[in-house]
C-alpha cells in the first residue's frame, strides 16, 4: 500500500493510549436501524484515531460469497474480491475514496486482510490508525464477524424499541406497521444479545441511546475506556460538523438529527406519541425485551388491543399487496 505522511497535527498514539495494550481494530458499531448507530459512529470517528466510514454493507456479502476461511485467495480470487469491494455502492460514496492502486496485495492475503487493507487505506487518508465499520446489516451476522476478526471490538447500542419502531416505519425502506417493527427490534436486539454473550468480555460494550443522550461525556468516556484509547471532548462536538460530509445527502432526510445538539429530547418520544392501545401491543409483543434493558412498560393491557391488532394486520396486508402489485408493473 502506498503511505502517505501523517500530519504533525494528529496527537501521538502512545499519548493517546490509556492502557498498555495497543489496538488498531476493528470495532464494529452495531444495533438495530434507527437506534443511534450513526450518530455513535460519528461520535467515535470524531476521535483523533479512530476511522468509521458511514457505512459499508459489504462485508458480510463478501464473507458469504468468498467465505471466512483464513486460507490464502488465489491471485485471481484476491483482484476480484477487491474490484467487488471498491465497487460497492456505499464504498464509492465514502468521504474517502479507494482507489485499487493503493491497496498492495500480497500471496497469502486471503478474505479477512483484504477487507482490513480497505479499511486502513481509508484510515490511512482519514491521518488514523484505528478502523472500524457502522453496518446496520452487521447486526445479525456477528458470528461471520468474528470468523473473520476474532479479535475485533463490539459496541452495541439499543434504543426504546417503540420508538424505533415508530421510526422505521416512517421511512421508506421502513417496516409497513408497529407490529411488523416491533418484533424486526425484538428479535434483532435478542440475537445480538445472544451473538455477543458468547464473545469474551473484553470484546464487548453495550449502552443505551437513551443514556448517550441523557449523560453523552459519561457514556462515551466508558467507550474511550473500552478501546484503550484517551478521551477528547471534542468527539462531542466535531461529529456535527463532519456528519454531512460523511453521511452525504442522507443528511437532509433521515439523518436530519444528525445537525442538532445531543438532547433528553430525542429519547422516549413514544410516551407522547403512541396510544395507549399501540403501547398494550408493544408490551405484548417486546416487553420482556424492553424490561431487560430497564425501559418503562407503558400501558400494558387496553380493552381494545384485539381490534386494533386486527387493524394493523388489515393496513399491513394492504399495503404489502399494493407493493407487489407496484413492483410487477413497473
Amino acid at each position: 500500500m502506498r503511505e502517505s505522511q501523517v500530519t504533525d497535527s494528529r496527537p501521538d498514539k502512545g499519548q493517546l493510549a490509556a492502557n498498555g495494550d495497543e489496538f488498531v481494530g476493528p470495532v464494529f458499531v452495531v444495533g438495530v436501524d434507527r437506534s443511534g448507530t450513526t450518530l455513535l459512529s460519528l461520535i467515535i470517528s470524531s476521535h483523533p484515531l479512530i476511522a468509521i466510514p458511514y457505512e459499508s454493507h459489504f462485508i458480510v456479502a463478501m464473507a458469504e460469497k468468498y467465505g471466512t476461511d483464513t486460507a490464502p485467495l488465489s491471485a485471481s480470487k484476491q483482484q476480484d474480491l477487491l474490484a467487488d469491494i471498491i465497487n460497492q455502492p456505499y464504498v464509492k460514496d465514502w468521504d474517502y475514496q479507494i482507489n485499487a492502486e493503493n491497496i498492495e496485495l500480497t500471496p497469502g492475503d486471503n478474505v479477512s486482510n483484504i477487507i482490513e487493507k480497505v479499511y486502513k487505506d481509508y484510515a490511512r487518508q482519514a491521518g488514523k490508525v484505528i478502523w472500524g465499520d457502522k453496518s446496520p446489516d452487521n447486526t445479525p451476522h456477528i458470528d461471520s464477524l468474528n470468523k473473520l476478526y476474532p479479535g475485533a471490538k463490539y459496541i452495541h447500542i439499543i434504543r426504546d424499541g417503540r420508538d424505533v419502531a415508530d421510526s422505521i416505519k416512517g421511512q421508506h425502506w421502513g417496516g409497513s406497521s408497529l407490529p411488523v417493527t416491533l418484533r424486526h427490534w425484538d428479535r434483532t436486539v435478542t440475537l445480538a444479545d445472544k451473538m455477543l454473550g458468547m464473545l469474551a468480555h473484553r470484546q464487548v460494550h453495550s449502552l443505551r441511546f437513551e443514556d448517550l443522550v441523557s449523560s453523552p461525556e459519561e457514556s462515551i468516556k466508558a467507550i474511550t475506556s473500552f478501546l484503550g484509547v484517551s478521551y477528547f471532548p471534542g468527539m462531542l462536538t466535531d461529529y456535527s460538523s463532519s456528519a454531512e460530509k460523511k453521511v452525504g445527502d442522507r443528511i437532509s432526510g433521515h439523518h436530519a438529527h444528525l445537525k442538532e445538539a445531543l438532547s433528553l429530547s430525542q429519547a422516549f418520544k413514544w410516551q407522547h406519541k403512541m396510544s395507549p392501545v399501540d403501547q398494550s401491543i408493544a408490551h405484548e409483543i417486546a416487553g420482556e425485551t424492553l424490561k431487560k434493558y430497564g425501559y418503562l412498560p407503558g400501558v400494558t393491557h387496553h380493552p381494545l388491543k384485539s381490534f386494533r391488532k386486527l387493524v394493523h394486520y388489515i393496513k399491513n396486508a394492504v399495503l404489502w399487496r399494493w407493493q407487489e402489485y407496484n413492483e410487477k408493473t413497473s
